[in-house]
């Protein structure tokens, strides 16, 4: 091919090729914003509709504190509908929206909300099932876990969460995620008598790998654990209760191990 009709041939191809290439390299962040902000929307009227819920579940003990103060005793026998639960009437439009927009952040954030609302109901504990699976698969690389992970050790010890706060653990990046997820999952297995000598190694395990990353404003996770370390290895049930030694209400010296093997009521209370 002589240089003239070959030099004429490339600047064809670049005068035209190129602009595709940039129009779909600019594509790509515009359609990203664009699931982003739909996602936001889709998940605001889902928060109205859980709002809304809330209302008309609980409308009956509202109906009763305005018509007069009850006692807890009396607020206690008002019974609420269960099929007006909110996490039964619009935890599955939450897990549908999710499952649509699953992968972006703010999906993620729905997923930790629905767990916690999931995990209070065990007949929702397929919806649990179904959200930890979709975080495993789309988010074991988030930094965002570390805001489930805050919280899972509230969620129970079911083996769903269990699974979850060991794959995070195992296969997250990011050393503060894998911080917060290895303490909640070792708070989760020292709840069991089952299990309670591996959550507490691994607590062990927080605390020197760990020690160093901030737990919550200026607690590092070393220091953290110390108390957990404790209430785990001697404040179960069947352990012998530590020597407290003070003044009673009275202002007379008082030691606990003295009332040891005696039927008594202790009172223990203070003002912070």
């Amino acid at each position: 091919m002589r240089p003239m009709l070959l030099l004429i041939l490339t600047l064809t191809i670049l005068m035209t090729g190129a602009p595709q290439v940039l129009a779909a390299s600019s594509d790509a962040p515009r359609a990203m914003d664009s699931k982003k902000e739909e996602a936001e929307a889709a998940f605001k009227k889902l928060d109205e509709a859980m709002s809304q819920a809330r209302e008309a579940y609980y409308e009956p003990m509202d109906k009763a504190r305005k018509e007069g103060v009850l006692s807890p005793e009396e607020m206690s026998k008002i019974e609420l509908d269960p099929d007006l639960l909110p996490i039964k009437v619009v935890g599955p439009k939450i897990l549908k929206a999710i499952e649509k927009y699953v992968g972006t952040e703010v999906a993620l954030a729905q997923c930790s909300e629905l767990l916690y609302l999931s995990s209070r109901e065990e007949s929702q504990a397929w919806m649990f099932d179904r959200v930890s699976d979709l975080m495993i698969t789309h988010y074991l690389e988030s930094e965002s876990l570390k805001n489930f992970c805050t919280m899972a050790h509230y969620m129970g010890d079911s083996p769903a969460n269990v699974k979850l706060l060991r794959s995070i653990f195992a296969d997250s990046p990011h050393r503060d995620v894998k911080a917060a997820s290895g303490y909640a999952l070792a708070k989760v297995l020292g709840s069991s008598k089952d299990t309670r000598e591996e959550g507490l190694e691994l607590l062990k395990k927080i605390g020197s790998d760990f020690g160093d990353v901030v737990y919550y404003r200026d607690t590092v996770y070393g220091d953290k654990v110390k108390g957990d370390l404790f209430e785990m290895e001697h404040l179960q049930i069947g352990c012998v209760a530590p020597e407290i030694i003070g003044k009673e209400v009275f202002g007379n010296l008082m030691q606990l191990s003295s009332f040891r093997g005696k039927v008594v009521l202790l009172d223990f209370w203070g003002d912070w």
